[in-house]
């Protein structure tokens, strides 16, 4: 199950499908999947991929509105990005930066990415 905040719901250019863009990314669904008009919503989806002339969509096959535990908290900004973890993330480009570590806006990006990714994977890490 995919946990989407819907930012928008249009039909596509051909007609066939509609495009919905959330959470950063954009899908597909069939015209008939009732979510056409649920901006703004959270919903719990089933995707499934295809490939289509060696480019690969996401359909959303199933979904159902999130139940309040699904829904993303208030920390979570659109485009998945977890708002929670940006004072650490500061913390420790400005370190990089004060240690000489870091030399432009690369090796801001550069930084501050991969201590974005470690906050993320907190949860998988050894114990010390």
């Amino acid at each position: 199950m995919s946990i989407i905040q819907i930012d928008s719901v249009t039909t596509s250019k051909t007609g066939k499908s509609l495009l919905v863009k959330g959470s950063g990314k954009t899908y597909f669904a069939k015209l008939d999947s009732g979510l056409l008009g649920k901006q703004g919503e959270t919903i719990e989806a089933e995707t499934k991929a295809s490939e289509k002339d060696g480019n690969t969509f996401v359909w959303i096959e199933k979904w159902k509105k999130a139940s309040a535990e699904a829904a993303p908290s208030a920390s979570i900004a659109q485009g998945g990005i977890n708002m929670a973890f940006l004072p650490f993330v500061s913390n420790v480009v400005a370190h990089a930066i004060q240690v000489g570590k870091i030399e432009g806006p690369a090796g801001i990006a550069a930084w501050a990415n991969a201590a974005y990714d470690a906050a993320c994977n907190l949860k998988e890490a050894e114990p010390f």
